[in-house]
């Protein structure tokens, strides 16, 4: 306040007088009226020049909200073509994808429903364009790479299969997220050994689901040999992969083809190590057929000792039953197949009890009876958990729904034992068009 009291009086002490020449007129003022007359244009002009530039960015303005808005309602159909997809409304989904492709940038979220739309029009080129930009986010990396497999089983592209490993390497996305989609390549192609080599390069240290999934890829691969002719190749290859106690059903019929010889011992480990990884029928055709140098009763000895734990397992019973038939020693295969359709009802157990019947008593009733509960058993067996296909007998694969070790027996709820040997099944939680 004191400064400008000070201006204020230098200003009055020496007002003084201001001239100008204006194409040839003479302006006189003093300095005051100057200054006054100065600050009133200045003040004209800066509401003059926000007036006229108020106009001149006014449609800009315009434009920009209009963009807001659009943006804000792409992004609203963005989210319901997405919620569309999983309860399956493909009208939704095309209006959500047809909305939003006009107005958002590529995003892994975006390219998702872009995905949808044009897999729901069938229209493969742009699918597989689709497909390559989801491979720019790490995000959408694992969904591209899953449908690119899926492109090349469909076209038999060996060259696109390799392309889409070596990017999965490079990018470093688990083979666990494309696991099932990998396996169907090779086994609609019968190639093995692409999907071998690259699995065996990947991180397993600990991982016994990925050492799990190389001994199945090694027992394809002794089977494509057997196929070849190849028959030491194979038995190589076989011994190998049953040497990390992993046996499946197929590998020990493989087994039995190729003529392995082995000593007593070592089949009765075998076996042993067999039931106790995955408890399956065919291992009663595989102690009758081999071990010739016992006779029936001694095979039937040989069975329990194998058949060790899994004490509440129908299967268990079923096997002792049926060999104990076949060994004549009635009353105890009557017993065991009993005790077999109390766990689990079951059509092989009334057919091996009607058999014995008949060699027997010769009980009519009885064996009507039976016969009657026999035709109400289901024959189809095994059911996958992910798509509720069944089938007569298990399987790796299941090829409608392009899932891994989901088969299970309806007589009882069992996988190969979790602990040591589950193998993810890639299943989507998100139901893609």
């Amino acid at each position: 306040m004191a400064s400008i009291s000070t201006i204020a009086m230098w200003f009055s002490s020496n007002s003084g007088r201001i001239e100008m020449l204006w194409l040839g007129w003479s302006v006189e003022m003093s300095l005051s009226f100057f200054i006054l007359a100065f600050l009133i244009t200045l003040f004209i002009s800066f509401v003059l020049f926000r007036f006229f530039f108020g106009l001149f960015v006014m449609p800009f303005r315009i434009q920009k909200i209009l963009k807001i808005k659009r943006i804000k309602k792409a992004n609203l159909a963005l989210e319901e073509g997405i919620l569309a997809s999983v309860y399956g409304d493909k009208q939704k989904i095309l209006q959500g994808y047809t909305l939003s492709k006009k107005h958002l940038t590529d995003s892994p979220l975006s390219l998702l429903l872009s995905l949808q739309g044009n897999t729901i029009k069938g229209n493969e080129a742009e699918t597989f364009n689709t497909y390559k930009r989801m491979l720019k986010f790490s995000a959408s990396r694992p969904i591209a790479i899953k449908g690119l497999i899926s492109l090349s089983t469909k076209n038999k592209d060996k060259e696109l299969f390799l392309n889409i490993l070596n990017s999965a390497r490079k990018n470093k996305v688990s083979l666990i997220y494309f696991i099932s989609e990998a396996f169907n390549f090779s086994l609609k192609n019968n190639n093995w050994e692409i999907l071998k080599e690259y699995a065996s390069k990947e991180k397993i240290k600990n991982n016994k689901n990925m050492k799990n999934f190389l001994n199945i890829l090694d027992f394809y691969l002794a089977k494509l040999d057997y196929e070849k002719g190849k028959f030491e190749n194979a038995r190589d290859i076989l011994k190998k992969s049953f040497a990390s106690k992993v046996i499946l059903p197929p590998a020990l019929d493989l087994y039995l083809k190729l003529n392995i010889k082995n000593k007593y011992r070592g089949l009765k480990k075998l076996l042993k190590e067999y039931w106790k990884f995955f408890p399956h029928e065919s291992i009663l055709p595989f102690t009758l057929n081999n071990f010739n140098q016992l006779n029936i009763l001694e095979k039937v000895k040989l069975l329990i000792e194998i058949l060790e734990g899994h004490d509440n397992l129908y299967l268990k019973y079923l096997l002792l039953g049926e060999i104990k038939a076949k060994a004549k020693i009635w009353g105890d295969s009557k017993k065991d197949l009993l005790k077999s359709i109390e766990i689990f009802p079951n059509k092989k157990a009334y057919q091996t009890l009607i058999s014995i019947e008949e060699e027997t008593t010769h009980n009519k009733q009885r064996i009507k009876a039976w016969l009657a509960l026999a035709r109400s058993c289901q024959e189809k067996l095994w059911e996958c958990q992910s798509c509720l296909t069944v089938k007569h007998d298990w399987n790796i694969y299941c090829e409608n729904c392009n899932n891994l070790f989901t088969f299970s027996h309806k007589g009882f709820n069992h996988k190969p034992n979790e602990s040591e040997s589950k193998i993810l099944s890639n299943r989507s939680f998100l139901k893609l068009a």
